[in-house]
């Protein structure tokens, strides 16, 4: 529900943008700097799998791009770019680089009448070996198998761990990313176990005849647009594999090999190259610098200057299903995607929720332990989903000051360990657990558990999984590190769906303020929730407090957010989770039921508690 809403503001607000002539300031502020405008897919119609992703846009809005670009910026080459790069000189005024990822015949054909009718030169970053072999990537795959799993309503078992099941799948978008992101950061071992799978899968199918828009472009193709002066090739890796997960020797092969190749079979230097994935670290910039190129495109958001670092250039991501009002904005610099707090990358979301909540721990460090809200969380939790006694080891996802994590250590037969993402969080909950050998804490991203499967006896979660930028991916996670018949208990916000329309009106308007909120300084915003915390103690704790005593008054009390608060002063640090938080998912009975299905789990049960605890078994 608020995805949607989100996305259909997201054009009516850029339109504003345009029409305020706002984006006309942020072209004059453009100066003589590049943006590299980033492109994957331009196809006649973006219906089916094509949708899934934000990548494929339509050619008629293609069009509308370049006559756009040619109207209002200096659209220069690849060479023109390499030329100021190294002589240090600054690019033309308002200059843009427009690139393609991937190589895609369709897009190929459907793109070069318009780069002819405008006379525009484009750089296409290719995975070597796929066009060598004329293969598809393996995420076209998933993404054709999501939207047919989902369609027919059908399952697919690709391994014991990776199953598409279009019976539970409500959201096949949502589904399709995390599926990716999971691919993305396996091992290179995990990597070649899964491959092989999937790429059956594709076969069995027949899918690689009735999507045509997902296969690779020939070299003869690629030939003959090159020889046009129009199109410059660039690598996309050989096999577009995460570098990052690779050794510094295979990196250099990798990008070394896919140069050789491009070069041997255009007769052109291939100069450019895009990491696939965006994933990029140092190691990989040396690797690629060693590889003989002479530049690298990220696909971090931002202008580049004639003195920025070659092999980090940054790229502006062309998605949004190609609305033309987003596009310029996006391309006008007056809305970027980094830092905006509409569905920010993974990696972004990480890192401001890292930041953000460490300093939450760090204000509550000295009265966490004494307010008695912690001891609450799991016991409530246990109480209204009947859960066993805990024992074994047991596993804390998202342990924050370490409260949960010492309380569950004192009970005998139990070895709890916590993960935390923040520093701080580790860092106070770790010093607080020194005396009991029975508790450990594990600085990890919750998405990414640094554990093997099937370790834990039980897992709980409490006010974490709505704040992660996938949930689902999350859940997942917990459940693969989960024993098999052991549970996973969480607590999730609702959504206020099944509420009166004051409810539901209360929540927009908190989504409204949180737009602004997410972008103020953790120190400041901080500071607004203590000079808060009295007015809300006013209109809702102590309602609340008086209610609950009235006869008939505890139906009336139960839906009261903000109750738990003893005085004036104690809600400051939940006023700052919900107000600080850079995602935060709200859920109904329905969709939290269908959230802990698709992650796998099973024998679900569920209790209302000011959001929903849910527990489900990993059969």
């Amino acid at each position: 529900m608020r995805s949607h809403v989100v996305r259909s503001l997201k054009p009516w607000i850029a339109l504003g943008m345009m029409l305020s002539g706002l984006a006309v300031d942020a072209r004059r502020r453009h100066g003589r700097r590049l943006r590299i405008v980033m492109y994957h897919g331009v196809v006649p119609q973006v219906t089916g799998p094509a949708a899934l992703g934000n990548l494929f846009i339509r050619a008629e809005l293609f069009a509308r791009h370049l006559q756009y670009l040619v109207r209002a910026f200096t659209v220069v080459s690849l060479d023109d770019v390499l030329a100021c790069l190294t002589a240090g000189r600054p690019f033309p005024e308002r200059a843009v680089m427009i690139t393609f990822d991937d190589g895609y015949r369709q897009t190929l054909e459907t793109i070069m009448p318009l780069l002819r009718q405008f006379r525009v030169p484009v750089t296409a970053c290719v995975p070597a070996d796929d066009v060598q072999r004329g293969s598809w990537s393996w995420f076209d795959l998933l993404r054709v198998l999501v939207h047919e799993r989902a369609r027919e309503s059908t399952a697919m078992r690709l391994t014991d761990e990776l199953v598409i099941d279009g019976r539970t799948m409500r959201h096949p978008e949502e589904t399709f990313m995390t599926l990716s992101r999971r691919l993305t950061a396996m091992s290179p071992g995990q990597w070649q176990a899964v491959m092989p799978a999937l790429l059956a899968a594709g076969q069995r199918a027949g899918m690689l005849e009735r999507y045509p828009e997902f296969s690779p472009a020939g070299w003869a193709q690629w030939r003959e647009v090159v020889a046009t002066n129009l199109v410059t090739v660039g690598s996309h890796g050989l096999t577009h594999r995460n570098l990052i997960g690779l050794a510094h020797p295979e990196q250099v092969r990798e990008a070394r090999a896919s140069k050789d190749l491009i070069e041997r079979e255009l007769g052109r230097p291939c100069r450019l190259f895009a990491y696939p994935y965006g994933a990029w670290n140092q190691t990989v910039v040396e690797a690629v610098r060693a590889a003989g190129y002479t530049c690298a495109v990220t696909t971090d958001e931002g202008l580049n200057a004639p003195d920025h670092r070659p092999f980090e250039l940054r790229r502006t991501m062309i998605g949004d299903k190609g609305n033309f009002a987003l596009f310029c904005a996006r391309v006008s610099g007056v809305w970027n995607r980094s830092p905006a707090p509409i569905f920010p990358r993974h990696a972004e979301i990480t890192k401001r929720t890292r930041l953000r909540f460490g300093y939450l721990w760090s204000r509550s460090e000295a009265q966490a332990s004494a307010d008695g809200f912690g001891p609450y969380h799991f016991e409530r939790m246990a109480e209204r989903l009947s859960l066993p006694p805990l024992k074994g080891r047991v596993l804390d996802a998202g342990c924050g000051e370490g409260v949960d994590l010492i309380n569950q250590a004192k009970r005998p037969g139990v070895e709890v360990i916590g993960v935390e993402l923040s520093d701080e969080g580790c860092r106070i909950s770790r010093r607080r657990s020194q005396p009991w050998s029975s508790a450990s804490v594990v600085q990890a991203d919750l998405c990414r558990l640094p554990f093997p499967g099937g370790l834990f006896d039980f897992i709980y979660s409490y006010g974490v999984l709505h704040h992660v930028a996938l949930p689902l991916e999350g859940l997942r996670e917990l459940t693969r590190v989960l024993k098999p018949g052991a549970q996973v208990a969480a607590y999730l916000y609702e959504d206020f769906s099944d509420r009166s329309f004051v409810w539901r009106w209360l929540l927009r308007v908190a989504n409204a303020m949180r737009r602004a909120t997410t972008q103020l300084p953790p120190r400041l915003l901080y500071r607004c929730c203590q000079a808060c915390s009295p007015m809300v103690y006013l209109l809702f704790a102590a309602p609340y407090q008086c209610l609950r005593r009235l006869p008939g008054g505890q139906r009336l009390a139960a839906g009261i957010p903000f109750r738990h608060a003893a005085g004036p002063f104690n809600l400051t640090a939940d006023l700052y989770d919900r107000f600080s938080a850079p995602v935060e998912w709200r859920y109904s009975r329905t969709g939290a039921l269908a959230l802990f299905r698709e992650a796998g789990l099973e024998e679900m049960t569920i209790a209302y508690e000011r959001g929903w605890m849910i527990a489900g078994t990993k059969p």
